[in-house]
């Protein structure tokens, strides 16, 4: 019995050396990823937010419900694009983003808008953006 648990702690020592080895090897790769992944989601929100302005200007001169769907519907795109990202690796911003931003997207898509909700709702996207493009650099 004795000999039985020193090969098994032998053996789980030599495997778990094994993986050090490569975990430390891949390690430098992870590093590169995340300023990858950083870099996509400074892009992505930035694409958000130009998306935001011209929603915002078009809403202080015109109110057409078609023109709005279309304004949500490429939130959402954008959105999408990096949207499982932010969720991985940053999941208290993600929240307080989606917790205006889909509010938005489904205001722009009712057969009634209102105008107002969706300004302020507007603002508060754009807020939160920008608090958490901040927070990236």
């Amino acid at each position: 019995m004795y000999k039985y648990i020193l090969s098994l702690i032998t053996a789980v020592c030599l495997l778990s050396g094994c993986h050090t080895q490569e975990d430390k090897q891949a390690a430098p790769n992870a590093v590169e990823t995340s300023a990858t992944d950083r870099a996509a989601i400074v892009e992505g929100i930035q694409s958000v937010l130009t998306e935001l302005q011209s929603f915002t200007k078009y809403l202080q001169t015109a109110a057409d419900q078609e023109k709005i769907k279309s304004f949500g519907k490429n939130l959402a795109e954008k959105w999408d694009s990096f949207e499982d990202e932010v969720e991985e690796q940053y999941p208290e911003q993600y929240k307080k983003i989606e917790d205006n931003l889909y509010p938005l997207i489904g205001e722009t898509g009712k057969a009634e808008l209102d105008v107002d909700k969706i300004k302020s709702l507007l603002q508060q996207v754009q807020q939160d953006l920008n608090m958490f493009l901040t927070e990236l650099q």
